[in-house]
């Protein structure tokens, strides 16, 4: 029988590492359609996937995520307008 010592390895991502990832995983794995808004949080910009229908241009308006004070973006079959 062999003795092997193991060492957890524990990385720490940053909130643009998450955010690359989950971009990248929706792209490869996308069943509803996307797109991508970009977050100004002082000087630091981030991309952040959304599946809204509803959103404007989204190539030349940037627009905060929910963490950084935007607002939560309308998902299709929960409209405010429907009174849910």
């Amino acid at each position: 029988m062999t003795n092997s010592i193991t060492k957890d390895v524990v990385k720490t991502y940053s909130q643009a590492e998450v955010d690359a990832l989950v971009i990248e995983a929706l792209r490869n794995r996308a069943i509803t359609p996307f797109h991508i808004h970009r977050c100004r949080e002082g000087e630091n910009w981030h991309e952040w996937a959304c599946s809204s229908p509803y959103c404007e241009d989204v190539s030349s308006t940037p627009r905060n995520c929910v963490d950084h004070g935007g607002v939560a973006p309308i998902i299709k079959g929960q409209e405010p307008w429907r009174g849910r």
